[in-house]
Order: C-alpha cells, then sequence, then structure tokens
C-alpha cells in the first residue's frame, strides 16, 4: 500500500489563524447615536403663555425651569430641550465623525410682582439629522 502525504499549506499554520483577524480589524465599521435632554417643548402650552400670566401659572403649564436667572427686581426661567445626533464611519486609515445638535429655548421673564413681562422661544430641536462630513 502507498500512502500519499498531503500538501503543506502555502502559508503557516499560525498565519491561517492571523489572517482573518487581520481582515477583520481592517473592515470598514460605522456608528449611529442620539442623546435627547428634557422633554420637548410643546408649541401649544408656549402659546397660551400671556403679559401678566402668574409664575405659578407658568410653572402648572410648563413645568419647572431648567434655569432661574434674577435680572434686577424680575427673573427669567430658561426651559430647553435638546436633541443631538451623531454618526461615524472608519475606513482603514479614515475615519469620519459628525455631529449636529439642535434646541428648543424658551425664556419667560418676569417683573418684580412675579407676573410675566414677556417670551421667546425658538423650537428647532427636531431639526437635528445624522451628519458625516464628506470633506
Amino acid at each position: 500500500m502507498i500512502y500519499l502525504r498531503p500538501a503543506d499549506p502555502p502559508y503557516p499554520t499560525t498565519m491561517r489563524h492571523f489572517l482573518p483577524l487581520l481582515l477583520l480589524f481592517f473592515t470598514p465599521a460605522c456608528f449611529m447615536g442620539e442623546t435627547v435632554i428634557n422633554e420637548p417643548l410643546d408649541a401649544d402650552q408656549i402659546a397660551l403663555l400671556r403679559p401678566g400670566t402668574s409664575a405659578q401659572e407658568v410653572a402648572d403649564l410648563m413645568g419647572a425651569p431648567e434655569q432661574v436667572v434674577e435680572l434686577g427686581d424680575g427673573s427669567a426661567w430658561l426651559y430647553q430641550h435638546t436633541s443631538e445626533k451623531n454618526g461615524g464611519v472608519w475606513f482603514l486609515i479614515l475615519g469620519l465623525y459628525g455631529t449636529d445638535r439642535q434646541f428648543d429655548r424658551c425664556w419667560v421673564f418676569f417683573d418684580a410682582t412675579g407676573r410675566v413681562t414677556h417670551y421667546g422661544s425658538t423650537l428647532q430641536a427636531k431639526d437635528s439629522e445624522y451628519d458625516i462630513p464628506l470633506f
């Protein structure tokens, strides 16, 4: 009987185990993430604000403010919602990362008696997008 010996592999055995790891290391990768801080502001609730409204009525309508600023005899309350989306991609030696952060903000100003004098708002948090720069 003649026994034939199998042919040797074209590369050493250790290289056979190392090659898949090497290929995995150089494989492109990507990620996406989203961060939300506080609840979105409601445009209908903001529309209910009127000069002369008491601070208690504003708190009942909008909840607790994120920030209170003392302004001489009056004060200002800040309501804010933040939406941030980010994404990235990795190609061999090049990595790209992008982030877009948008805010909903409403400032409510009070006089010395605790009544609304005026307010202002911008609602743009819903406009945040996943963004990766392309040079």
